[in-house]
């Protein structure tokens, strides 16, 4: 299949553990797509501005954030879609009930966290939000909400994630990246939405697309392209999704299979 688009999860997929990746490969492989037409694609459940920040200079890349919920390139918003205030107040209230759960709202440019959570989990959201801002209460900031971003022990994820989809299907479905973080986005909307968005708007069919991923948010999309590439650090059942499997993150796994799979 010729290849129009290529798409990547980041976290323990392009960038490696200590969230590193080789600029100088990817520079050069990034002047093969460019020869050739390709278009690079970040999807991610992060925000555009932390994504943005791997990528200072190449204005090209088009981002998929927050899940699906944010679409655009330098030029364009192609999609931005937010929760309802009334649904993201029910789902602070009932978060907030949660003695080992620990959450922020995300909204396209900032993250609210109450001040009153521990130390260690303000840095962790900081890590992916460059701008987070501490607050008494979040439910006096449920406007433009994109994203509940959840952090909980790992061995309760899939019983939170059941709890969840159980208790708030209708208006909210959690998803999993694992290592005990829960996405909290709206219903539909997810990577493969994304790329959805970005088919109709480049006019590239999704048999003409390649995606990498790792965990449990990058299974729509791995199942949505013509070639679905699995890291081999991603768990069994992420692997089953897909048509391919690459090395590690940590041995720029992205990197080795766009190397042998780009045109000259």
């Amino acid at each position: 299949m010729p290849i129009q688009l290529i798409a990547t999860d980041i976290d323990g997929t392009f960038i490696d553990h200590q969230s590193h990746y080789d600029r100088a490969w990817f520079n050069q492989l990034h002047q093969r797509m460019l020869a050739h037409q390709i278009r690079f694609v970040i999807a991610s459940g992060n925000q555009r501005a932390h994504l943005e920040a791997f990528f200072p200079d190449d204005d090209d890349i088009l981002y998929i954030a927050e899940n699906g919920a944010y679409v655009a390139d330098a030029q364009h918003t192609y999609a931005l879609s937010h929760f309802q205030a009334a649904d993201v107040a029910a789902l602070v209230k009932y978060l907030a009930a949660m003695p080992d759960l620990h959450f922020s709202l995300c909204t396209p440019k900032a993250a609210y966290i109450r001040s009153s959570e521990p130390a260690i989990n303000k840095q962790i959201t900081r890590q992916f939000c460059p701008d987070t801002r501490e607050v008494t209460s979040l439910l006096d900031h449920t406007e433009s909400v994109v994203k509940l971003a959840l952090q909980c022990p790992p061995e309760q994820t899939p019983a939170l994630v059941a709890q969840l989809k159980a208790r708030f299907g209708d208006v909210a479905h959690p998803t999993s990246s694992g290592r005990g973080s829960i996405d909290v986005i709206q219903p539909g909307l997810d990577k493969a939405y994304g790329l959805n968005i970005l088919s109709q708007q480049l006019a590239i069919p999704f048999k003409n697309m390649v995606a990498f991923g790792d965990g449990g948010n990058d299974v729509t999309m791995l199942e949505a392209v013509g070639c679905g590439v699995a890291m081999a650090n991603a768990p069994a059942a992420i692997k089953a999704h897909a048509d391919a499997v690459t090395t590690s993150c940590d041995e720029q796994g992205v990197l080795a299979w766009l190397d042998q799979h780009l045109p000259q």
